[in-house]
């Protein structure tokens, strides 16, 4: 069954490209086209998250998901999720937690912390798909209809 995801980008936000890579291939493989953008750390994504929603009178991409690495330097997942969820133009994006530890009480952290998911890496491609399954139709992509 193939996903309905909107025209948007999907930005990667992970230090290490080896795990973007496996992301970029786990999307491929569950049937995902939409252009990606990867930033390598939280500040470089808040520059890319609120210089996006700034621009979104222009034809600008727009970020309609977010695959979000727990563990990176200057800025980690949670606090960029914590930042995201607190400003009110980015609060509807999709946040998927990406972490390499198994560690249930992260991932009770980040779901109370508005995460949709939270997987670990490498990506298993079923548990993407139902991840992505999950996102409301009329959340994917909250920056086209505004």
């Amino acid at each position: 069954m193939a996903l309905h995801i909107p025209t948007c980008t999907i930005l990667i936000v992970d230090d290490d490209p080896d795990d973007v890579f496996f992301s970029r291939r786990a999307l491929k493989a569950a049937g995902i086209t939409n252009a990606i953008r990867v930033a390598s750390n939280g500040e470089t994504a808040i520059n890319v998250l609120f210089g996006d929603q700034a621009r979104k009178g222009d034809s600008a991409e727009r970020i309609g998901l977010v695959l979000l690495d727990k563990r990176m330097p200057r800025l980690d997942g949670e606090a960029l999720l914590q930042r995201m969820k607190a400003e009110p133009r980015l609060a509807s994006i999709p946040v998927i937690m990406l972490t390499g530890l198994a560690d249930v009480s992260l991932v009770e952290r980040v779901r109370a912390g508005g995460a949709l998911a939270c997987l670990q890496k490498p990506l298993d491609v079923d548990e993407l798909r139902a991840a992505l399954e999950s996102i409301p139709g009329e959340t994917l992509c909250p920056s086209e209809a505004s």
